[in-house]
């Protein structure tokens, strides 16, 4: 003979289940915000709402994993901006030649040049994007740096223009 009492026993789980319990408080909190059945009047009262039982929480859902900031190395100026000026201004502003007396192989003559922290008020910056006479290098007699290097210079004006100190201090 079987026995009986695995029915009970699912049936009183199943009614304690929070799931259970939260659909028949919502159930229950519907009909006692109903006109009573049994009112003869024309004005509807709600029914005395008995307590409610709680339902259980929701499972509350893991935190996203917080997103990792990318670190950016600061540009460095031995490997990175003397090489750009080098490249692109030391054939009349270097060591042998300083048209407008202008200067990329030493820091006064740099310095002379940038704003440090604000490459839009950077002189050096507004000569490597004009688009008028006073753009340098001049187009007719040099290569021109791409967007790329003109990015990383305004990045390492942004971030103070600091100079190796082994770089020629000049005049």
């Amino acid at each position: 003979m079987k026995s009986t009492t695995a029915a009970p026993s699912v049936l009183s789980s199943l009614v304690r289940s929070p799931l259970f319990l939260g659909a028949c408080a919502i159930a229950f909190s519907a009909c006692a915000t109903s006109p009573s059945a049994d009112s003869s009047s024309t004005t509807s009262t709600p029914m005395a709402a008995a307590p409610v039982p709680a339902a259980a929480p929701a499972p509350v859902a893991a935190a996203p994993a917080p997103v990792a900031t990318p670190v950016v190395a600061a540009i460095d100026f031995d490997t990175k901006v003397q090489p750009f000026f080098a490249t692109y201004c030391f054939r009349c502003h270097g060591p042998n030649r300083q048209s407008g007396r202008t200067r990329f192989d030493t820091k006064a003559g740099i310095m002379a040049r940038i704003t440090p922290g604000d490459p839009d008020n950077s002189t050096v910056v507004h000569m490597i994007t004009a688009t008028d006479d006073d753009h340098m290098p001049p187009a007719q007699i040099q290569d021109q740096p791409s967007a790329d290097d003109i990015a990383m210079i305004k990045q390492w004006i942004k971030e103070g223009a600091k100079i190796s100190d082994s770089y020629p201090s000049g005049t």
